[in-house]
C-alpha cells in the first residue's frame, strides 16, 4: 500500500512540474522591449509640428497649459507659444534637465521617443510644418 502512495505522489509531482514548466514556457515575450518596442524603433526622420508635436502637446501638456488653465503662466495652445517655450525651456523640462521643473507635473516622464521627437523638432528649427 505504501508503494502505491509513493508512486502516486511521484507521478503527481512529475505531472505538476511538467505542467508548470510548460506554462512558464508559454510566454512569448521575455522583456519590455519585445512587448512595447525599443527606442531604436523611434522614427525621427520626418518630424513635423502638425504630425508629431501637436499630438504630444495635446496629450501631455494642454490640460495644464491652455489659455484657460495657464499653469505657472505657461500657455502651449498655439504654434507661437509652443515655439517660444521651445526656445527657452521645453526640452529641459521634459527631459528632466538640471535646474528645470520636471514636466508633465505629477505624471510619468514622457517616453524617450516623444522626448527625442521634440528635441529633433527643436534642433531642426522648430518649424511650423
Amino acid at each position: 500500500m505504501e508503494k502505491v502512495k509513493i508512486k502516486s505522489y511521484f507521478y503527481l509531482t512529475v505531472t505538476l512540474t511538467a505542467l508548470i514548466m510548460s506554462a512558464s514556457q508559454g510566454c512569448k515575450y521575455e522583456n519590455e522591449e519585445e512587448l512595447f518596442g525599443s527606442e531604436e524603433e523611434c522614427d525621427v526622420t520626418e518630424i513635423s509640428y502638425q504630425g508629431e508635436i501637436i499630438p504630444i502637446v495635446d496629450q501631455f501638456c494642454y490640460s495644464c497649459h491652455s489659455t484657460a488653465e495657464a499653469s505657472a503662466g505657461v500657455i502651449l495652445d498655439t504654434y507661437v507659444t509652443i515655439k517660444s517655450w521651445s526656445d527657452e525651456s521645453l526640452y529641459c523640462t521634459i527631459s528632466y534637465g538640471d535646474g528645470c521643473d520636471n514636466m508633465p507635473k505629477n505624471q510619468p516622464q514622457l517616453s524617450e521617443c516623444n522626448i527625442l521627437k521634440i528635441k529633433t523638432w527643436i534642433d531642426e528649427g522648430a518649424l511650423e510644418n
